[in-house]
C-alpha cells in the first residue's frame, strides 16, 4: 500500500467505528413501570416525548425557546416554574399573563461571557434559579452548542436532573473534524454513564448523512431519564413511537428504528 493508501484505510475504520459507537450511545432504553407522554406541541415540531414521571419536580430549565413555547407552557401547567433563556428572541407574550414563565434574554454557553451575554447552567442554577432545590428538568435545544456546554458541565450541575430532553446536532461533526467528533462522543459517554436515553426521535427538518452505507441524521431529540438505580435494558420499542410527530408535518418521517438495526452489521467483521 501507498502511505496515502494505509492512512485512508485508518481513517475510514475510525469514522466507522465512530458511527457504530454512536448507535450504541443513543440506543434507547427502558426500566419496568416506564411510562411516556408528549409534552408540547401535539402534532409537530416542539414537543418532546417524556418519561411521566414529574413526582416533586419544581422547576424546569428551558434553553433555547425560539418562537415555540408549547413545551414551557405544559410545564408550567404541571405546576412547575420554567426558566427560559434565549438571545435570539423577546419574551413571548405568554411570560406576562404566566407567573411560572421566566424569561430571560440571554444565550447558554460552555463557558461564562458577560461581553457577549451568554451564561453557563451553573450560573442559572447559582442566580435565577438559585432558590430551587430538588430535582430538576432541562430542555435544551442551542443549535449545536450544546456539545461545548454538556463537556464542560460539572457532575454536581449534571447531577440536578432528573430527566433530559435534548437536540443534538451533526453528532458526528462536519468532515475533518476529527477533533469535534470525538468530544460529541465523549459528551453522549458522559450523559449515559449517569442517565439513560429512553427515547429518540429523529427531526426530519434535518439532513441525513450516509458514510460507508451507514446513515446519521443531522439532528436527534433524545430523552434521558437519570439512571437512580433502576434495571435498565434495550427498549424493543418501535422508533418512532405511537408519541411521536414528524417535526415537519409534510414530510415522512426518519425511521430512527431502522437506522439503528445498522448496527447488527458488527457482527461482519467490520473492526
Amino acid at each position: 500500500m501507498k502511505l496515502s493508501d494505509t492512512m485512508r484505510f485508518f481513517i475510514t475504520g475510525g469514522r466507522r467505528a465512530h458511527i457504530y459507537q454512536l448507535y450504541e450511545l443513543i440506543r434507547p432504553q427502558t426500566y419496568p413501570g416506564l411510562r411516556k407522554v408528549r409534552v408540547g406541541n401535539q402534532t409537530g415540531d416542539g414537543g418532546y416525548v417524556m418519561a411521566d414521571d414529574f413526582d416533586d419536580i419544581t422547576a424546569a430549565l428551558s434553553l433555547g425557546i425560539g418562537d415555540e413555547i408549547t413545551w414551557d407552557v405544559e410545564i408550567s401547567g404541571r405546576g412547575m416554574d420554567v426558566f427560559q433563556f434565549d438571545h435570539t428572541v423577546e419574551p413571548p407574550a405568554e411570560v406576562a399573563t404566566n407567573p411560572r414563565l421566566h424569561f430571560y434574554k440571554c444565550g447558554i454557553a460552555g463557558r461564562t461571557a458577560p461581553d457577549r451575554n451568554l451564561k453557563t447552567i451553573r450560573d442559572i442554577l447559582a442566580e435565577e434559579a438559585a432558590n430551587q432545590s430538588g430535582d430538576m428538568i432541562l430542555k435544551i435545544d442551542i443549535e449545536g452548542h450544546e456539545w461545548d456546554v454538556f463537556a464542560r458541565m460539572p457532575d454536581e450541575v449534571l447531577s440536578r436532573f432528573r430527566q433530559i430532553c435534548i437536540e443534538i446536532h451533526n453528532p458526528l461533526a462536519r468532515p475533518g473534524q476529527h477533533v469535534q467528533r470525538k468530544r460529541n462522543l465523549s459528551v453522549l459517554q458522559k450523559l449515559h454513564q449517569r442517565f439513560a436515553p429512553v427515547h429518540l426521535h429523529a427531526n426530519n427538518a434535518g439532513l441525513i448523512r450516509t458514510l460507508f452505507g451507514l446513515v446519521v441524521p443531522r439532528a436527534l431529540e433524545i430523552t434521558y431519564v437519570r439512571r437512580n438505580g433502576q434495571a435498565f435494558s434495550d427498549s424493543t420499542e418501535l422508533f418512532p413511537g405511537e408519541f411521536d410527530r414528524a417535526c415537519i408535518p409534510t414530510e415522512p418521517e426518519i425511521m430512527i428504528g431502522e437506522i439503528l438495526r445498522q448496527n447488527g452489521k458488527r457482527k461482519n467483521n467490520l473492526f
